[in-house]
């Protein structure tokens, strides 16, 4: 999976970071996490080519910071001639909202389906699924899971010559789990298959407080992106808030046993990300600060 961060602040932008947006690309569909104002550019200057392309977009929450930039993405995609249809996740509310709007920015060159969601499965297919939970802010907050299946086992071509087996069809059924005969032998797909290997999971929960719904999505995430506003600090006022500190942000990841955390949402109070990151790794060194145009790779696990 390929994650880029197209921004990274809070309420308001900056010179340096622009509101939040996170997009996920894999295997040429492209997953989208919020959806701030001047998403469309961020998109034109990292090349991320989404106009024609399967597209799933999920806003966490209706304060216009976080789906502010979607109408002009959808204008784009109409003048770009899009045909593909375009999917929505959002909590209750988003429905209404958008279909009201949508109309006066969309051609109607390709369908859109807006879908208000509960906690819980929002999506699955055969290849991943994306889950929801409740995140704890002022008004209808989802924080969102994406969750990659099982992948089969890793094949051993050595194995499979030593064993006789020609190399051709008979290799492709013991790779899809398919036990074959050769020679009147019976040859198992665990005699040349290593044991299954889990997919990817990717946690995205900003503009939330931390909570026990978002622990128990994060567990064992490879990668969770989460608020982290301010800083130990402005404790009180996190919790006034519905936001988070680096520190609570920290202290959640490692509770969740989740391989790296991205705090995002980042105050316009912080000139740089030195105090954040200080902060959170001091309780869970695998932690790094978002900024604008950051891009991540993250490799199958095997």
């Amino acid at each position: 999976m390929k994650i880029s961060f197209l921004g990274t602040s809070a309420a308001r932008p900056t010179t340096t970071r622009w509101l939040s947006c996170v997009v996920v690309q894999r295997r040429g569909e492209f997953f989208m996490f919020d959806c701030g104002e001047g998403t469309q550019y961020r998109l034109l200057q990292k090349k991320i080519r989404i106009w024609h392309r399967p597209a799933h977009i999920f806003i966490s929450h209706l304060h216009y910071d976080h789906w502010g930039g979607l109408f002009g993405l959808i204008a784009s995609m109409s003048l770009e001639g899009r045909q593909q249809c375009l999917q929505i996740y959002g909590p209750p509310g988003i429905r209404t909202l958008f279909l009201s709007l949508v109309k006066l920015v969309r051609k109607e060159n390709f369908p859109l389906e807006v879908w208000e969601c509960s906690p819980g499965l929002i999506l699955e297919t055969t290849e991943y699924r994306v889950l929801a939970c409740k995140g704890t802010h002022g008004i209808p907050t989802l924080a969102f899971a994406l969750i990659e299946n099982m992948r089969s086992g890793k094949f051993y071509p050595d194995r499979a010559t030593a064993l006789g087996i020609p190399k051709g069809t008979l290799w492709g059924k013991l790779q899809a789990g398919k036990t074959i005969q050769i020679e009147g032998r019976t040859i198992t797909p665990d005699q040349v298959v290593g044991p299954p290997r889990p997919g990817l999971k990717i946690v995205y929960a900003i503009d939330t407080r931390p909570n026990k719904h978002i622990k128990e999505l994060s567990a064992n995430a490879d990668l969770l992106i989460h608020d982290a506003t301010f800083s130990r600090m402005q404790q009180s006022r996190a919790e006034e808030t519905g936001h988070s500190t680096a520190y609570e942000a920290a202290t959640l990841a490692k509770r969740a046993h989740v391989r790296q955390l991205i705090l995002t949402h980042i105050s316009a109070r912080f000139r740089t990300d030195e105090i954040l990151r200080n902060e959170a790794e001091e309780v869970f060194k695998p932690s790094r600060v978002a900024y604008d145009g950051l891009t991540l790779l993250l490799p199958p696990n095997e």
